[in-house]
C-alpha cells in the first residue's frame, strides 16, 4: 500500500488563477498555464507561486514507502462454536511456512482423515496394478477334494448380470469361479470335500478397538481373507432392499454359496476350513481390479473394509504377517521416512474408525507435504498419485456437494466422522495460486453446522492463500 500527503483544497485555487489570468490578458500580459484539476479527490503533482508572473515551485512527491501485505486472518472462522475445539495446522507447501496453527500438535482422534495417512505408506509398497487373486485348486493326491482359497479380496461378488454392489460391474464374482471350475473337472468325479482356506491373513478379525454395533451398522466388516461384497447382507445397489449390515462369519458365508454354486458335482461334499496343501495345484481364479481402483473408492466413498484390506495387503507384500500391529509399525516408519514428528501418536487400525487413535493436524499436513514434494520430484512415484485419487469439492466422492461454486475443483480432501469428531484433511488450490494443505479437527461436538463450519475455514485458505494466518 503507498501514502501520498494529502491535497489541498484546489477550488478557491482555480478561482484565483481565473481572475489573475482575466486581468492580465485584459493588460496584455503573458500568464503561465498551470494545470490545475478541480476534482477534491485528485492529488496535483505541483503548484503555483503566489506570484502569477514567477516561475512555479515544484514541491517533488515523497518517495512510495512499500508496505507488505497486510495478513489474511482466520480467527473469525476459528472461533465458530460449531468447530467446537479446533485442532488446524495449514502450510504453504511449495515453502514449508506455517500458514494457520490452533492446537496444531496437540493430539487428537483422527476419524477418516486415517485413510489418507493408510493410503500414502500403503501406496509405497504396492504397485498401482497390484491385483489379488481368488483361487479354486485341486489336491493331486486326493481326488474329489476342491479347494476355494481367499487372498483377501472384498470386491468378490455374490452379484452378476445387472446386479452391482459398491465395488461396480467389474468386480469379479464367485457364480463365474464356480462355473469355471466345474467346466475344468471331469464330470465323473464327484466332490467330496470342499477345503475353504481364509489363512491368508494372519491377524484380522474384529478390532477390539471398534465398537461392536459398527457391524450391525454396516460400517465395518470383519477383515478376513475371503468374504462377498465386503460382506454386506444384501450388497445390491440396484435393489430397494440393500442392506449394509455385516455377519459374524463371512468365510462360512462363501463357503456355502460356494457349494450351492458349484451344483449337483458337490451336492454331497464335506465343507472344511483349512489351510491349503502344499502339494495342491491351481485349477482357475479370477482377479480383482487394480490397487488404484481399490484406493480411489477407499478415499471416495470412506470404505473403511476397503481401507483395512489395503493396508493388509501391503503389509503381506511388505513380507509381513498381515495384522494391526504390523500397519502400526508400517504407519509409523513412514512417518519417520519423511521426517514427520511421532510424539504421542497412536494407530489402532487403518481406518481411523477407532476413538482411540491419536494424530496431531500437524502430522496429517506432513503427509500432504510428503505426497506433494513426491509430485515434484523428477521422478514422482505412486505417493504422488494420492492427491488425485482424493474427492474434489463440488465434483466427487465425499465432496461432490461441498465447497461448490468459485472453489468448485479447488480442493482435494479426506473427511472424516465418529461421534464427538468431524474432520477434513488434503490440499486447497488457493486463488493467488498458492498449494495449501492443511488439516482440520473439529473435537468436542458434531452438529449438521459442524461440516459447514469446517467448509467456511477452508474457503478462508482458498481466498487468502499464502497471506492465511490465525
Amino acid at each position: 500500500m503507498v501514502f501520498y500527503p494529502s491535497a489541498p483544497n484546489v477550488k478557491p485555487m482555480a478561482k484565483l488563477l481565473k481572475i489573475i489570468t482575466a486581468s492580465a490578458l485584459a493588460l496584455g500580459f503573458c500568464v503561465p498555464a498551470y494545470a490545475v484539476d478541480s476534482s477534491p479527490s485528485s492529488t496535483p503533482s505541483s503548484y503555483p507561486s503566489s506570484s502569477p508572473s514567477s516561475t512555479p515551485s515544484v514541491t517533488p512527491s515523497p518517495t512510495p514507502t512499500y508496505v507488505s501485505p497486510r495478513f489474511c486472518s482466520a480467527s473469525r472462522q476459528l472461533s465458530n462454536p460449531n468447530l467446537a475445539k479446533p485442532y488446524v495446522y495449514a502450510v504453504n507447501l511449495d515453502t514449508g511456512k506455517p500458514l494457520v496453527s490452533i492446537r496444531g500438535s496437540a493430539t487428537t482422534p483422527s476419524a477418516s482423515v486415517m485413510k489418507l495417512v493408510t493410503m500414502a505408506w500403503a501406496s509405497e509398497i504396492l504397485p498401482s496394478t497390484y491385483t489379488v487373486k481368488t483361487k479354486v485348486l485341486v489336491d493331486p493326491l486326493e481326488p474329489g477334494t476342491l479347494i476355494l482359497q481367499g487372498n483377501g479380496d472384498h470386491t468378490l461378488s455374490q452379484l452378476n448380470g445387472l446386479s452391482y454392489s459398491t465395488y461396480g460391474t467389474k468386480a469379479p464374482d464367485l457364480q463365474t469361479l464356480a462355473t469355471q471350475a466345474v467346466s475344468l473337472l471331469a464330470p465323473t468325479q464327484p466332490i467330496t470335500k470342499l477345503v475353504v482356506d481364509s489363512t491368508f491373513f494372519e491377524g484380522g478379525g474384529w478390532n477390539k478397538r471398534w465398537w461392536p454395533g459398527y457391524r450391525v451398522s454396516g460400517d465395518m466388516s470383519l477383515i478376513t481373507a475371503l468374504q462377498l461384497d465386503g460382506d454386506r447382507k444384501n450388497p445390491d445397489l440396484t435393489d430397494v432392499n440393500y442392506s449394509g449390515k455385516r455377519s459374524l462369519n463371512p468365510v462360512a458365508k462363501v463357503a456355502k454359496l460356494f457349494k450351492t454354486q458349484l451344483g449337483a458335482i458337490a451336492a454331497g461334499a464335506k465343507i472344511v476350513f483349512a489351510k491349503t496343501p502344499s502339494q495342491a495345484v491351481e485349477l482357475t481364479s479370477v482377479q480383482s481390479r487394480t490397487m488404484v481402483n481399490w484406493m480411489r473408492h477407499a478415499l471416495m466413498v470412506s470404505d473403511n473394509t476397503e481401507t483395512e484390506m489395503i493396508a493388509f495387503q501391503a503389509a503381506k507384500a511388505a513380507g509381513k504377517k498381515a495384522n494391526w500391529s504390523t500397519t502400526r509399525r508400517l504407519t509409523l516408519n513412514f512417518f519417520k521416512k519423511h521426517q514427520i514428528n511421532t510424539t504421542g501418536l497412536k494407530f489402532y487400525d487403518t481406518s481411523g474408525l477407532s476413538s482411540d487413535n491419536r494424530v496431531t493436524a500437524k502430522a496429517v499436513v506432513g503427509v500432504v507435504q510428503a505426497i506433494y514434494q513426491d509430485s515434484k520430484s523428477v521422478a514422482p512415484t505412486n505417493l504422488a498419485s494420492i492427491k488425485n485419487l482424493l474427492p474434489a469439492s463440488g465434483i466427487s466422492g465425499s465432496l461432490a456437494t461441498r465447497l461448490t461454486g468459485e472453489l468448485m475443483g479447488k480442493v482435494h480432501a479426506k473427511v472424516g466422522f465418529i461421534p464427538g469428531l468431524t474432520s477434513l484433511a488434503g490440499f486447497v488450490d488457493a486463488k493467488d495460486g498458492t498449494q495449501v494443505g492443511f488439516a482440520i479437527f473439529a473435537r468436542g461436538q458434531s452438529n449438521p453446522q459442524t461440516r459447514p463450519a469446517i467448509d467456511t475455514l477452508v474457503k478462508r485458505l482458498y481466498f487468502c492463500g499464502a497471506n492465511a494466518s490465525n
